[in-house]
């Protein structure tokens, strides 16, 4: 994490722990309890008027369970207020809704000419003032004493004459909020999405894909999302991967951003996400098209760290701290993190059906056949595929070849496949050239098999089917097989040695036997859609 972002974010943190303790306090007695008490202030010799009360911890702006709204106004200073002026000064209330805070809901203006209860003016002593009933606890009252004519110039802690629509850091002033403030601020859990795990793909160019799923738990309160930035923990493929969208899984757009130094930033987002309830924000991509060797395979894969993504409390303003944002498993290869691969173009694999699904012994049997689709945006070359066999112990294989549908002669086979191949699975037989139940077939083209854009080219497996079955059933079950890693386009040399399915984009001109390319040219099966394939089925009933 950047340092400068780490120190913003424990200032941050350190100012929302000190403003919490205050608004504790200040849901029972205002926010500026602290400038109108006897044990806040300390008194000197002379008059001290305040909305305040006596004891220090009662309050000074209050309702009681009718909603009827009480003021106390006092002298907290050690002399009264000298007797010639006690017809001359006034106490204001300002009413606001805290629906609309820009104007009073109601002025009162309290004259001491014409108040019964003077007390509030002698040395050390308070009265209470019982302006108005409300209809409800959501108003903010201010109020304030002597302040337009400054009577009492006399007084300690003097503010002079103030507006007590804008206030005064002095005691004659004094505002509190009274509907209830919550003490307790919201925690945000964040999490990697399980429902969208299997997101992960290869992709061609688009306008948008999904990159990133993050589900958002809300408990204790309304939050507004400030901003969010996202580290990109592939590489840092700007060039490709240009633009960026976070929206809900309604599709309502929350922000926009781009890419820079592997950092995903949205700003000024002021979305609101509800108490008690879960919502996934998910990131969008555009992806450019793939050009140079350099951007075949680029991935994108992305985390929200701690110190990245801020939320407020809807009701009073304050930042979530640290200790209430809880982010679980993001970071680079957690559980449920969705991986992004873009090339140039990619394949798509589907079954086609046989013309038979009869198993038949007897030499050039076809028992598979699958279809590769390149997409419209560029070549697919494909340089292996690979079976698994699934059969009766009495079936086996031998001299299997694949060739192109339109091209299935006994010599223009496309694939090698005998011993001594670089591929070999270790539950191969190829000492005896017999391939039986659990064992794959691998086809290595002898050179790799272009596939035109926006083309689709049909395969066909021919081989000899031996089944020395006499009684009974037997069956053969094929499937095209895919890969599970994922391998970085930037280091894909062993594929002959362990992977099923090696295809390539055709970024580079020269498309030549895995072994002789250059890094980041080949890719495997990993997430080729389709791969694995379903099993094909031949059987026989004797």
């Amino acid at each position: 994490m950047d340092i400068a972002k780490q120190t913003f974010s424990m200032k941050r943190l350190i100012t929302a722990v000190v403003i919490l303790g205050l608004i504790t306090t200040a849901s029972y007695f205002g926010t500026d309890y602290f400038k109108g008490s006897v044990s806040s202030v300390p008194s000197s010799s002379g008059p001290d008027l305040a909305i305040a009360t006596l004891d220090g911890v009662s309050p000074a702006i209050y309702l009681d369970s009718s909603n009827k709204l009480y003021v106390v106004h006092a002298n907290i200073g050690d002399t009264k207020v000298d007797d010639s002026l006690k017809d001359k000064g006034n106490t204001y209330i300002y009413i606001y809704k805290n629906s609309d805070l820009t104007k009073p809901y109601k002025k009162l203006t309290y004259s001491w000419s014409t108040l019964k209860d003077k007390n509030f003016l002698n040395a050390k002593s308070s009265s209470i003032l019982q302006p108005t009933k409300l209809d409800s606890k959501d108003y903010t009252v201010q109020a304030c004493i002597d302040n337009q004519n400054n009577v009492v110039s006399n007084e300690t802690n003097e503010s002079g004459k103030f507006d007590c629509a804008t206030g005064s850091s002095a005691n004659n002033f004094f505002k509190v909020n009274l509907a209830p403030v919550s003490t307790i601020l919201p925690t945000v859990t964040i999490t990697f999405d399980p429902a969208y795990a299997d997101e992960s793909k290869i992709v061609s160019e688009t306008e948008s894909v999904g990159v990133g799923y993050f589900k958002v738990k809300i408990t204790d309160g309304d939050v507004i999302l400030e901003d969010a930035t996202f580290t990109d923990n592939g590489d840092d493929n700007s060039s490709v991967y240009s633009s960026f969208e976070l929206k809900n899984t309604k599709g309502d757009l929350i922000g926009t951003a781009a890419m820079a130094s592997g950092k995903i930033t949205f700003d000024n987002l002021d979305y609101i996400m509800k108490a008690d309830t879960e919502e996934t924000l998910i990131v969008y991509a555009k992806v450019k098209e793939i050009n140079s060797l350099q951007n075949t395979g680029a991935k994108l894969m992305l985390s929200l760290e701690y110190g990245d993504i801020y939320f407020a409390d809807k009701t009073t303003s304050l930042e979530i701290p640290g200790a209430l944002l809880i982010i679980t498993g993001s970071r680079d290869g957690s559980i449920n993190q969705v991986k992004i691969k873009a090339y140039a173009s990619i394949p798509t694999i589907s079954m086609v059906a046989l013309s038979n699904s009869e198993l038949i012994e007897g030499g050039d049997r076809e028992v598979f056949k699958f279809n590769i689709t390149a997409d419209d945006s560029n070549d697919i070359y494909l340089s292996r595929v690979a079976l698994n066999i699934s059969a009766s112990s009495t079936v086996s294989l031998t001299s299997p070849k694949l060739y192109q549908s339109t091209t299935t002669n006994a010599d223009d086979y496309l694939n090698e496949t005998e011993a001594g191949q670089p591929y070999e699975s270790a539950t191969q037989s190829f000492s005896d050239g017999i391939y039986v139940n659990g064992e794959n077939i691998v086809f290595d083209l002898l050179t790799p098999f272009k596939i035109t854009a926006g083309k689709t080219v049909t395969f066909v497996v021919k081989t000899t089917v031996i089944d020395t079955a006499e009684t009974e059933s037997s069956e053969l079950k094929l499937r095209l097989l895919g890969d599970t890693l994922e391998v970085r386009s930037s280091s894909v040399d062993n594929l002959d040695n362990t992977y099923n399915f090696i295809w390539a984009d055709g970024v580079n001109a020269e498309i030549g036997a895995p072994s002789s390319e250059t890094a980041n040219q080949w890719a495997n099966g990993w997430e080729v859609e389709k791969l694995p394939t379903d099993y094909q089925t031949l059987s026989t009933q004797y």
